[in-house]
């Protein structure tokens, strides 16, 4: 619960094939008991699902995407996103554990929560320097970190928010990718390192996902809301926070990794997966992976 007083936490660790339980005590006050009181590299449990951590330079990802809201079709998505609680949707609804959930832009900035008056593609509640109205964006739901004007919550658990471009921009440089200003799907680095999926020809030793970031290929549903299949296309992208400054009314940035930009469906099994940083419209649905606070 969330009593005053000193709590015991248990967190789980994978050594291997086992799971060992590590005991800490915590000191907690009033509404503080968060998943962030786990060390990275422990496994949380929000919403009644597990998600692994994992210490990737000086952040500390989820291993996963998230899978947490009412699950419904696809088609119904964007209607019912600003209905009370989360919603989600899914591509492979037998791989959805796996996967993860789709979520609009709304739905992932408000935790469910948002009012039926915001309009993210209105451009009333951003300033004339193109900087997001915070004292406005909290009327309307929005849930940013405690303490901080620039940092969401949204559907992350306590402790965890949504990535910002600068974030993903981190891990980028982490695998080797020097730019992090210029979009396009052209981002050359060691991303296998970061993708479960992979070939013989991409980790002849084993090599992928050496991060530990466990990236799968999910699919993406874009802005005309047609579904792009998991796994045949070989793409997966995810959400980003709210930058500080730029953007239009209309489009909000993504992080993705895909195999071929020009062609995804013949796919030449040599060729290295690329990252990639795109705007898209915000009637999209995206997977959202939680970057814990510092």
């Amino acid at each position: 619960g969330n009593a005053e007083g000193v709590h015991e936490v248990i967190c789980r660790i994978k050594v291997g094939k086992h799971t060992q339980t590590q005991s800490i005590q915590i000191t907690v006050e009033p509404k503080t008991t968060n998943p962030a009181d786990c060390p990275c590299g422990t496994t949380i449990e929000y919403e009644g699902k597990e998600y692994p951590t994992v210490q990737i330079g000086t952040q500390c990802w989820m291993a996963k995407n998230l899978n947490v809201g009412d699950r419904v079709s696809l088609e119904n998505l964007e209607n019912v996103h600003k209905e009370k609680g989360v919603q989600r949707g899914c591509i492979d609804i037998p791989k959805c554990a796996q996967y993860g959930g789709l979520y609009t832009w709304w739905e992932v900035l408000c935790g469910g929560e948002c009012s039926a008056s915001f309009n993210a593609s209105n451009m009333s509640w951003r300033g004339l320097d193109k900087t997001f109205d915070y004292n406005l964006l909290v009327s309307y739901g929005v849930k940013y970190v405690p303490g901080s004007k620039v940092d969401i919550q949204g559907i992350c658990p306590d402790g965890w928010h949504l990535p910002s471009d600068n974030e993903w921009g981190i891990l980028e440089k982490f695998i080797g990718i020097t730019d992090q200003e210029t979009y396009g799907w052209d981002r050359k680095g060691d991303v296998k390192s970061l993708m479960v999926s992979g070939n013989s020809v991409w980790c002849p030793s084993g090599d992928c996902n050496t991060t530990g970031f466990s990236a799968y290929w999910g699919g993406y549903v874009d802005k005309t809301g047609t579904a792009i299949t998991a796994d045949a296309t070989k793409s997966v992208r995810w959400w980003s926070g709210l930058p500080i400054t730029g953007g239009n009314n209309a489009t909000s940035i993504v992080r993705g990794i895909t195999m071929n930009p020009t062609d995804v469906i013949k796919i030449d099994p040599s060729v290295l997966p690329l990252m990639g940083k795109h705007r898209v419209g915000r009637n999209s649905y995206m997977y959202v992976r939680c970057l814990r606070n510092n």
